[in-house]
């Protein structure tokens, strides 16, 4: 893979595909659902554990944009969607009591994290 598979119209794609591939790993322990309506918008990516006293995992997909500012921005951006948007409240239907919110922000090879 290269840094040119995330370019195009919807670079995000390449991450959220990344990711999903990788998370279906999880799937003995973990529900996990893309692209789906949650809280007030879509989540792009939401791991829900089967255990309760595991926590769940959301994620969130942020191509940056010079307009953003500097990348890190752009992942706040992110989290902050995560969290105006209410997502966890998928999470929280099952009863699962913490959740972690991971914002992703890209820019070809340079990636920032925000984590909270």
């Amino acid at each position: 893979m290269s840094y040119f598979d995330i370019t195009g119209k919807e670079p995000e794609r390449f991450y959220h595909g990344l990711t999903l591939g990788m998370s279906m790993a999880l799937k003995e322990e973990y529900i996990i659902k893309s692209d789906r309506e949650a809280g007030y918008g879509r989540a792009d990516l939401i791991l829900i554990p089967k255990d309760k006293a595991k926590p769940g995992i959301i994620f969130e997909f942020k191509k940056y944009y010079k307009k953003d500012g500097e990348l890190k921005e752009s992942a706040e951006l992110g989290m902050k969607q995560i969290e105006e948007k209410k997502y966890e409240k998928e999470v929280k239907s099952y009863g699962i009591g913490k959740v972690i919110k991971v914002a992703i922000a890209f820019d070809e090879k340079n990636v920032e994290i925000v984590i909270k």
